[in-house]
Order: C-alpha cells, then structure tokens, then sequence
C-alpha cells in the first residue's frame, strides 16, 4: 500500500534518481509527496529517521535547484528535529 515502508523506499530511491538526472523539480515533488506521508504520526512520524531523511533530500533538492536560503533552512530544521529525537 501507499503507507508500506518498502513502497515510501522504492518512491524514496526512484526521486534520488530523478533528481540525479537533474530534473529537480519532479524529484521535489516526489520528496514532498513521501515527506507528507512519513511524517504522519500513524506512518511514521516528523522524527523517525527515514522520514528525518526525506527532508533532508528536499532541503538538498532545494539547493539543488539553486534556492540555496530555502535549503539551507530546510537543513537546519532537520538537524534540529534530529537532536531533539
């Protein structure tokens, strides 16, 4: 199903490879689809690692695309979730 954590890490890998083909813009689209269904607290929630991971992938998608303030907030919000974990 859409919420199985090997469907959230085939959907994870195929937008890294999205991304790596320089199509930015869908692998964030698809970062930030698997991002809203991880964080839910039935799935997985905002500080379970893999969901801690995809956001991570968004912030580097962000800088990717060169909307490097966006990126580098969107990294510090996940170091800080992270240490608060």
């Amino acid at each position: 199903g859409e919420t199985h954590p090997d469907t959230l890490t085939t959907r994870h890998n195929l937008a890294g490879q999205i991304g790596d083909q320089g199509r930015y813009q869908e692998a964030e689209n698809e970062f930030r689809a698997i991002w809203e269904i991880e964080r839910q607290p039935d799935v997985l929630g905002e500080t379970h690692p893999s969901t801690l991971t995809t956001r991570h992938n968004l912030a580097q998608s962000d800088r990717r695309a060169r909307r490097l303030s966006r990126g580098r907030v969107a990294g510090r919000v996940v170091v800080r979730t992270a240490a608060g974990a």
